[in-house]
């Protein structure tokens, strides 16, 4: 009899202990679940960039200084304009949106948060054969780019016809100049004559100039390219401050906190502690609540439950 009570005894206490581990190992389970979540993200020196190719020099000039300082730091760059870019930000592809143009308001709603640079100025540059030597002014360009003034005689050029090289619909400068006055008096719609460049590479726009050609893009795209003339708009180059056209640049990242390669990148700690705090994505916020709860959980002490039954057991 005492045998039979000695093995009751042995097997509830086997029970009880077995119960009083389960939480540790159901916690255990839980935190490599966190870990899995969060183990996809990128290694810690790699910044992956997308975003219009107004925004290549700055990039590249980016690229360079970081690289002075921090020689194995993976900086991917993809041009793939500026609402794929801002998808891919969303979508946590890319580390950051390289844009000329700023955030909607739907953008900015959605979490996306801006990091602007300098403004750029937007330079109007025909093909160095050009025989168009003298300047424009905002209504005469505004005018080209409609089809309203269809010669060169008629800006005092010898005679030829204007070929306007239109960038593609989602180009940054292209949606940065329908933001000025003078192109809002008429509907922001290029001549029918215009020749519309699929690839969003200045390279292309600059191959269908020729000697009759107009096009416009970021005046740092085409620094040291030759064959290419800048036209003066109001007897202004880029170069002066009191040159006219001009759009925005910014770098935009998914609202939180950067990961301390793109802080860097950014502009160095400084900057990283500059930028706004935001609620985390939705897959941190889960980790992170996942494992606090499980941090608390394994702080409750389970094993002192057992002294008043193991204490019953043995008086029984």
């Amino acid at each position: 009899m005492n045998a039979a009570k000695t093995s009751s005894a042995a097997i509830a206490l086997y029970a009880i202990l077995s119960l009083g581990a389960m939480p540790i190992f159901a916690n255990s389970a839980v935190a490599q679940v966190a870990t899995d979540a969060t183990s996809t993200a990128p290694t810690t020196n790699t910044v992956r960039i997308e975003g219009s190719s107004s925004m290549k020099v700055t990039n590249n000039n980016r690229i360079a200084q970081i690289k002075q300082s921090s020689p194995d730091a993976q900086i991917t760059t993809r041009y793939n304009g500026a609402d794929a870019a801002l998808k891919s930000v969303l979508d946590g592809t890319a580390d950051l949106a390289a844009i000329g143009r700023p955030l909607t308001e739907r953008e900015q709603q959605q979490g996306l948060v801006a990091v602007p640079q300098k403004r750029q100025k937007i330079a109007i540059i025909v093909g160095a054969a050009n025989r168009f030597t003298s300047n424009l002014t905002f209504e005469q360009f505004a005018k080209i780019f409609r089809g309203e003034i269809k010669d060169w005689s008629e800006l005092g050029a010898p005679p030829g016809r204007i070929q306007l090289v239109d960038r593609p619909d989602t180009n940054d400068t292209r949606l940065a100049l329908q933001n000025y006055a003078v192109f809002k008096q008429a509907p922001f719609v290029a001549t029918p004559n215009a020749i519309k460049v699929a690839d969003d590479t200045i390279e292309s726009a600059i191959e269908q100039l020729g000697s009759r050609g107009i096009t416009y893009t970021v005046s740092d795209a085409i620094d040291n390219i030759p064959g290419i003339r800048i036209v003066p708009m109001h007897k202004t180059l880029p170069r002066d401050p009191r040159y006219p056209f001009s759009q925005p640049l910014a770098y935009v990242y998914k609202a939180g906190t950067p990961r301390p390669a793109v802080a860097a990148f950014l502009g160095g700690t400084a900057a990283a502690a500059s930028i706004p705090e935001a609620a985390p994505a939705p897959v941190e916020t889960t980790s992170t609540t996942t494992v606090t709860r499980s941090t608390t959980e394994n702080d409750f002490p389970w094993l002192l439950l057992l002294f008043p039954l193991l204490g019953g057991l043995l008086w029984w």
